[in-house]
């Protein structure tokens, strides 16, 4: 048989968005010391994009959402999974040899979220099932994000808002990571390794 390199490989996207930001506009308004409403909108704004530069930069959610892990396979004794942090998994379901979908019992598997990247493994005396052999056959849902994101991750995200807020009409706020090493600083120590 042929080595195909395709059934190696994991697909991940995110099927449920976060309903809150880790900053609200009053936290916000208070690091900026603003006192009116007048800015509200561009505040809000300005968290969005400060969020959206610090996941882009973490490679990792920040508020609780939910993520679909996709593969070919179960290869070894765990899976390694893609995003982080992982907070509990919804359902592993496969597509059967005989082509029908099926939900994993939990009692085949655990999770262990103790560090980064996270593991989904066989718990003893348990064996993953055959799959169908197509790309794709394994699908895990998982709940990713912290419910609060740690300090450091706030600060970060409170120092760019605030540089935005300052410099509204020179700075971009994506290239704040690279100019303000304290940005990074706090950062980095939460940065998913594997994406």
């Amino acid at each position: 048989m042929t080595y195909d390199w395709r059934l190696r490989s994991t697909s991940y996207r995110q099927t449920v968005a976060p309903t809150a930001y880790p900053v609200t506009v009053s936290e916000a308004k208070q690091h900026l010391r603003v006192d009116h409403d007048d800015e509200d909108y561009r505040i809000q704004r300005l968290i969005a994009s400060a969020t959206d530069v610090a996941e882009q930069y973490l490679k990792a959610p920040l508020m609780t959402q939910t993520w679909v892990q996709q593969m070919s396979a179960f290869r070894y004794r765990y899976v390694e999974l893609e995003v982080y942090p992982v907070q509990s998994i919804t359902s592993v379901t496969y597509i059967d040899p005989n082509d029908v979908e099926q939900t994993l019992s939990t009692d085949v598997y655990d999770l262990d979220i103790g560090q980064n990247p996270s593991f989904l493994y066989l718990k003893h005396d348990q064996s993953w099932p055959s799959v169908r052999g197509v790309h794709n056959d394994v699908t895990i849902t998982m709940v990713c994000g912290w419910t609060t994101p740690p300090p450091a991750v706030i600060e970060a995200i409170m120092l760019m808002i605030g540089d935005g807020y300052e410099h509204r009409e020179e700075t971009v706020l994506g290239t704040i990571v690279a100019k303000r090493g304290a940005v990074a600083s706090l950062l980095n120590k939460y940065r998913n390794p594997k994406l």
